[in-house]
């Protein structure tokens, strides 16, 4: 898919070079000087587009990267989580879901919630992620939890740590007498 503005530059050149889109390789000794220098300007600006699409390119590659942006494969039907933009503290949860994705108009994406009635929703892509359910819960065997048992006996048994303001308490306390 061509970008904006290699096809404003691509009208231009063919407005300019009259439809030919490549720049006279000669230009004959017996044209005017104003011939010359429409040639010369179709040259240069043929060499500024070209200049112009390759320099895109390669920002736009350097930015991607910087940026970490990753294309995501999704299709019709995947589990995914929808980021939540709002502002909590650190350790809340920042992605609700799972939602179904229903159609794809990239960048965008309609996605439906699977524990709701609620209408669908089109955000962008970049604030959804796949879904992947956790696997199912481990069993704890017979000998480990024994082990859990006993463990958790000892440290009810052993007495509870005194609080600081109560060791400074006896601590002045003592001083005192």
């Amino acid at each position: 898919m061509l970008q904006r503005n290699q096809l404003v530059y691509r009208s231009l050149i063919n407005f300019l070079t009259g439809g030919v889109g490549n720049p006279p390789d000669q230009v004959k000794k017996n044209d005017s000087f104003a011939g010359q220098f429409a040639a010369a300007l179709r040259t240069t600006i043929v060499v500024v587009a070209t200049n112009i699409t390759t320099k895109t390119a390669l920002y736009k590659v350097g930015y991607d990267y910087q940026n970490k942006v990753y294309s995501k494969e999704l299709s019709i039907g995947d589990l995914v989580l929808l980021h939540d933009d709002t502002v909590r503290p650190k350790l809340s949860i920042q992605w609700k879901g799972p939602f179904e994705v229903v159609a794809i108009n990239r960048p965008n994406v309609t996605i439906r919630s699977l524990s709701s009635k609620a209408p669908l929703r089109i955000v962008h892509i970049n604030r959804l992620k796949v879904y992947f359910s956790r696997a199912k819960e481990r069993t704890v065997s017979d000998q480990n939890q024994q082990q859990i048992r006993t463990q958790a006996e000892t440290l009810r048994s052993t007495a509870s740590p005194q609080r600081r303001s109560e060791r400074l308490q006896k601590k002045s306390n003592r001083h005192i007498v």
